[in-house]
């Protein structure tokens, strides 16, 4: 053999392929915020790049002490791909990972000490990828039993079997499955290259030499340099560039082309020959000078004729999502990238057609619901105005109960001061001086019984009065005690008006220090009525179903407390269900039977309290015991 350093197809075959593994290598390295999985990647590609460079100097000088270099570098790459195949996504298998790595560099130091020709070390490297392509299809069984990425650290819960695993290299699941049943299938190409080595090194197939290297050997060698790049871009979770696919997939192409022409021109033996040298040193020449071309001048043809109408389009779908849907893009060539834009155009269109159909049909809706909405609002004010109508029917009658009161005093003392005037007349005639004087004395004290009475009466209707004048929204200082007190008994004889066999106790408790504060009065005492006609409605009710040896009581208590006035009207009545009780302050929700109620009188309480006199109203219940009204208002 002649010794020295020359070209062979061998070498220049690996020139390529060290030129390749190194630009793939070059693009991973400068992508930005690199996770675990390409670190992984890249040490896969750096140990790679180092075989393929010896590769080519041991296939340029045959040499010894170079071709046991060679075997170590083949181990080398052999036990990287075993411990890839375990770290990539995630490694749940931790203590057989350093198990299988251990026993691997063992059992491949012992057969390459021992037969350096690679005799052994071959078929343990075809029995390990096969391993490596069965912990892939595990590690997709288990993505697809737990739909999430695979573990980051070790799982006991692991399970696996072989027709599980088979399972995925036929049917992934989800993105990670389909990842790891990728490369699972790339270390299948692994497995079928170091086969076709057994079958000239085990086997000692020379026949087969020239045919193996020529259609097998280096072609899968260069799929296996491709294929994990293309597999890592695809499902990497770094941003990658659709252009430099492209150019990864050119340069591929190229490469792989310059690097099996020297077996298809001269076949795989050592040409020391001038001429064939020269031819030999012009190819490896064109590697490097091919791969800048590709690399600095790709990009700019694939920017002007690919990514140039493509941004346009994605242009388009940004301005689009930004609500600009008169966007239209120029169709400029007759490609995919057209027919693409075209459709484009047509989606656009179809949007803007759809738009205007919704905006008139939203604007027929808005009219309709305007038109409901000023009839809801129409219903509504006739329905609080006949609250209003109601309430001022209620506080009437118990006025007129009220004022029946006083004005029997007024009637019965005027008929007794006539009585005793006809008896003061006859005790003058009589000349009885003395009875006549004590009878005046009666008569005055009479008068001014009659005066008090009268004053009561005259209260009773100014305070009617006050009730039913229009709303001023001018708040003045009141006593809240007085008007209570008032309120209670004209809201008792209002319900005992209507119905004569109504009876109740009353329990005022009011706070003698309370000091008066500034409210409107008519809008107050509106709450208050309405507070006292539901407790007394609610007692009447219970009054009704629970028998004689239940008592009726209504209770009012006022206080000072945090600053507020706070007023409490509790009733032992029939009590508000759980299901309800945050629904009484909503306008025209009511518990009492059709035509009894409008379901405002509390929605009113509520504006009244809280958005009128920014003050608060809760309520307690217990269903079938009572229920208490608590009303706060700032002083």
């Amino acid at each position: 053999m002649e010794k020295g350093f020359f070209l062979t197809s061998a070498s220049v075959s690996s020139l390529a392929e060290l030129t390749l593994c190194i630009a793939i290598l070059i693009y991973i390295l400068g992508l930005k915020d690199k996770s675990t999985d390409t670190w992984c990647i890249i040490i896969v590609g750096i140990v790679s790049s180092i075989y393929f460079f010896g590769s080519f100097v041991i296939q340029s000088t045959k040499s010894n002490s170079i071709q046991e270099a060679h075997g170590i570098l083949i181990c080398l790459v052999f036990l990287t791909q075993t411990w890839f195949a375990y770290k990539f996504g995630g490694n749940p298998f931790k203590y057989e990972m350093q198990t299988a790595l251990i026993v691997s560099a063992a059992i491949l130091f012992v057969t390459f000490y021992k037969d350096i020709t690679g005799s052994l070390t071959y078929p343990i490297i075809i029995i390990g990828q096969a391993w490596n392509a069965f912990v892939f299809l595990r590690k997709a069984e288990w993505v697809s039993k737990n739909e999430n990425s695979i573990l980051k650290t070790d799982s006991q819960h692991f399970k696996s079997s072989f027709k599980g695993a088979l399972q995925q290299f036929f049917q992934p699941s989800n993105r990670e499955s389909k990842m790891f049943r990728d490369f699972s299938g790339w270390s299948f190409i692994l497995f079928t290259l170091w086969i076709d080595v057994n079958l000239v090194f085990l086997f000692g197939i020379k026949w087969l030499s020239n045919q193996v290297f020529l259609y097998t050997f280096h072609p899968l060698l260069y799929v296996a340099i491709i294929y994990p790049a293309i597999i890592y871009l695809n499902y990497s979770h770094e941003k990658t560039a659709f252009q430099a696919k492209l150019i990864g997939v050119v340069l591929s192409i190229m490469l792989t082309l310059l690097g099996l022409i020297p077996f298809i021109l001269f076949g795989t033996g050592a040409h020391s020959g001038e001429n064939e040298q020269h031819a030999m040193l012009s190819l490896a020449a064109l590697i490097p000078i091919f791969t800048l071309i590709i690399v600095s001048g790709l990009p700019l043809f694939f920017r002007d004729n690919l990514l140039k109408p493509l941004n346009k389009i994605v242009d388009g779908v940004k301005m689009i999502h930004a609500g600009e849907l008169g966007t239209s893009i120029s169709v400029e060539v007759k490609d995919e990238f057209g027919s693409l834009a075209q459709h484009f155009n047509e989606m656009t269109n179809s949007l803007r057609q759809y738009s205007m159909e919704m905006e008139e049909l939203v604007a027929l809706r808005t009219e309709e619901l305007s038109q409901s909405l000023k009839e809801l609002k129409q219903t509504q004010s006739h329905l609080i105005q006949s609250e209003k109508m109601a309430s001022l029917g209620e506080l009437t009658a118990g006025i007129a109960h009220e004022i029946q009161n006083p004005l029997n005093f007024v009637n019965n003392f005027s008929e007794v001061n006539r009585e005793m005037i006809d008896e003061l007349k006859e005790e003058l005639k009589t000349g009885n001086i003395d009875e006549a004087i004590a009878i005046a004395d009666d008569i005055g004290q009479n008068e001014e019984k009659i005066k008090h009475h009268g004053k009561r009466a005259d209260a009773i209707v100014k305070g009617m009065l006050e009730h039913s004048r229009s709303r001023s929204g001018q708040k003045e200082p009141t006593d809240l005690n007085a008007m209570a007190d008032e309120c209670v008994r004209i809201s008792y004889h209002g319900l005992s008006a209507k119905d004569k066999s109504f009876n109740a106790g009353i329990v005022t408790c009011f706070d003698e220090k309370l000091p008066k504060i500034n409210v409107v009065q008519q809008d107050i005492s509106r709450v208050l009525l309405n507070l006292f006609n539901n407790a007394f409605y609610a007692v009447n009710q219970k009054a009704k179903i629970a028998g004689g040896a239940y008592k009726p009581e209504v209770s009012v208590t006022t206080s000072v407390e945090n600053g507020q006035v706070v007023m409490k009207v509790k009733d032992n009545g029939v009590g508000i269900p759980d299901a309800i009780v945050d629904k009484i302050m909503q306008p025209f929700f009511t518990t009492k039977p059709t035509g009894e109620g409008t379901g405002l009188g509390l929605s009113l309480t509520y504006d009244i309290v809280v958005k009128g006199h920014g003050g608060s109203i809760q309520v307690n219940s217990t269903e079938g015991e009572f229920t208490e009204f608590v009303v706060s208002l700032p002083l």
